[in-house]
């Protein structure tokens, strides 16, 4: 198999420089200003309108099985990203062949990654249910994953596709709960990336689970429920900007609200991030990774003053792990920025995140050299699996010392940086301040393909429900 790992962002057709190029700050800054005199012209309309009473009450049409609630606009709230035992989640398992191998029905990495975990969760906690996603050539295989570690037929649910959706099931969706405690997964207005957009409702026609799409433009991976509040990365507030009913920062924030059901924090620095700094940092404009949930996470814990605890990666506290100091261009700044902001808050801790660059080929089924990549990416430990309930408390981590040596004797790896016990140490550090908030750390197997995709644990799930959610009153 050649060496191909997933890229996490929208823009599949761009090159890596492309991409993290994108718009220059001169460009981004004439967009902005663009927006403000569209907001200026839709404000001329005098409208009262909220988005639920401009577009038809979203929520108001019929959701399958929700016969009553026609013509009724549903209270709903985002699924925790923190508290409940995690009781059905969704893990996508993408189309795959290989001419040269035809009978490997699924990517082997992609198969590593989704036997690992759920293994890790089926022994932390057999009461889940997995619901997947794959094509209709993959059922049998897929089945024999959960006969193989021992998980009967009513713990999990195959569903089929015949779209081209990728393994990040994060995304294109937000998981919400209504008053009755039934899950639905909301789709933002746009979702550009490969077929993503077709998960929700293959997945609402095939289980009891409903669909329905916002007006509001969002990836699920920049949204994140924490304590009595939800985060959402700058980024995407300021998408959402000078569109018809959400002139103004605080109607987009209000809009928010109403779809996710708490007050909204917008996550994120005043200024644009330097047009040089993002092709190290991820590609963000107001935020130093595209998606917040690779460098925020909620614990579901709380400090002796009652206030949420959540932790904030670290680039100086990777480099340290592994026994290096910071480097010029690690940009802690920005970082350091998110900490501050969400101090006023919560109780903040740090975690490593450790800036780390790949230099690699690109073949096609030829095997001939198609293109080169040079990509910087993070080793994230932010990007988990958490759950709180009664007595336990769980995070499932990636690690990213276990295939060191393969990416080291890779023969279409030019430039690697990582070596096996640097990344040990970095395991380590990393499991370490999550045993000290008292949670038992499940580490999966080597996640540092995901990582060069710019995605890890959390951006190959999506949490449909949890055991201990409350109804909403």
């Amino acid at each position: 198999m050649n060496f191909k790992p997933s890229r996490k962002p929208d823009y599949l057709i761009l090159s890596d420089e492309e991409y993290l190029r994108k718009k220059n700050n001169k460009e981004f800054s004439s967009k902005i200003l663009a927006k403000k005199t569209l907001r200026s012209r839709f404000s001329e309309l005098e409208t009262t309108n909220t988005v639920l009473e401009a577009f038809a009450n979203i929520k108001s049409f019929s959701f399958k099985n929700y016969g009553d609630y026609v013509c009724s606009v549903l209270k709903t709230n985002l699924v925790s990203d923190e508290n409940g035992r995690v009781s059905d989640i969704l893990l996508t398992v993408p189309p795959y062949y290989d001419p040269n191998s035809p009978n490997i029905l699924v990517n082997p990495m992609d198969k590593r990654h989704l036997i690992s975990l759920i293994r890790l969760m089926f022994n932390a906690d057999n009461n889940r249910h997995f619901t997947m996603l794959c094509h209709s050539y993959q059922l049998e295989e897929v089945e024999n994953w959960f006969d193989e570690i021992g998980i009967e037929n009513s713990r999990f649910s195959l569903n089929i596709s015949v779209f081209d959706y990728s393994i990040w099931a994060q995304d294109a969706y937000v998981a919400l709960k209504d008053e009755n405690n039934n899950t639905i997964i909301c789709e933002g207005v746009l979702f550009p990336r490969a077929d993503d957009h077709s998960i929700a409702d293959d997945i609402s026609a095939q289980t009891s689970n409903s669909t329905y799409q916002s007006y509001l433009f969002f990836q699920g991976g920049n949204i994140l429920e924490i304590g009595d509040y939800v985060f959402i990365g700058k980024d995407y507030i300021i998408e959402n900007l000078g569109r018809a009913h959400l002139e103004t920062e605080k109607k987009v924030l209000d809009a928010f609200e109403n779809l996710l059901g708490k007050p909204v924090i917008s996550v994120g620095r005043d200024e644009l991030i330097e047009e040089g700094h993002r092709r190290y940092l991820g590609g963000g404009y107001f935020q130093p990774i595209f998606h917040i949930d690779m460098y925020i996470t909620p614990t579901g814990k709380k400090n002796h003053l009652d206030k949420d605890i959540i932790l904030v990666g670290s680039p100086k506290l990777g480099r340290l792990a592994i026994g290096e100091v910071s480097k010029p261009n690690d940009f802690d700044i920005y970082f350091d920025e998110v900490e501050t902001q969400l101090s006023n808050y919560f109780e903040v801790r740090r975690i490593p995140i450790l800036p780390s660059y790949i230099h690699h080929l690109i073949r096609n089924d030829k095997g001939d050299i198609v293109r080169e990549v040079k990509r910087y990416y993070y080793l994230s430990f932010n990007n988990a699996i958490v759950e709180n309930y009664e007595e336990e408390s769980n995070v499932y981590l990636p690690s990213f010392s276990q295939d060191v040596q393969w990416y080291l004797n890779n023969p279409d790896v030019i430039e690697y940086q990582g070596e096996i016990n640097q990344r040990v140490s970095l395991d380590n550090a990393a499991k370490k301040v999550w045993e000290d908030l008292e949670f038992k750390v499940h580490q999966m197997d080597g996640l540092e393909d995901l990582a060069i995709g710019w995605g890890s644990v959390h951006c190959i799930t999506k949490t449909l429900s949890r055991s201990s959610a409350e109804h909403l009153v």
